[in-house]
């Protein structure tokens, strides 16, 4: 006995051919490599010599912002992802400079940060996540932040 595979061909015929299959889901592995090498790479705000990094992406950009000049941090970076599949391998690099990680999401989760410890092998230290259907708010993402931000003004 065998679950049906539903895999189409180039043209959309569909068939449950195991080899079809194979060769379809190679062709799909091997355009999503092209994808990565041409993924749009966060964009970093803040000193080039943070310590701290704070990541975010979509809608929660402007208001982590706001708030990372709020605290005024010398020592915190903002990491600001655009594209969030494929990730940008130059990513992992920023990552990984950073001794301490946070991510801002809206979920309950923390799902772009388990993607990010799945893709580049690093996990965050915290994450500051918001599920109730509503937006952040600057004072409550600068309220997070100043409380975990290890270092000058904050702490863990």
């Amino acid at each position: 006995m065998g679950a049906d595979s539903h895999e189409h061909d180039e043209v959309g015929h569909v068939y449950e051919d195991v080899d079809l299959r194979t060769r379809m889901q190679d062709k799909r592995m091997r355009k999503l490599a092209g994808m990565t090498d041409r993924a749009l790479p966060p964009v970093l705000v803040g000193p080039g010599s943070f310590s701290n990094l704070v990541i975010c992406w979509g809608s929660t950009l402007p208001i982590v912002r706001e708030a990372l000049g709020r605290l005024g941090r010398d020592d915190t970076a903002l990491l600001a992802f655009e594209q969030v599949w494929p990730l940008a391998p130059s990513a992992g690099d920023l990552l990984r400079k950073a001794s301490f990680t946070a991510v801002v999401e809206g979920n309950s989760t923390g799902q772009f940060a388990g993607l990010l410890r799945k893709t580049f092998g690093v996990a965050a230290d915290r994450t500051v996540l918001k599920y109730n259907g509503l937006q952040f708010s600057v004072e409550e993402v600068t309220d997070r932040l100043g409380e975990i931000l290890p270092g000058k003004g904050g702490g863990r």
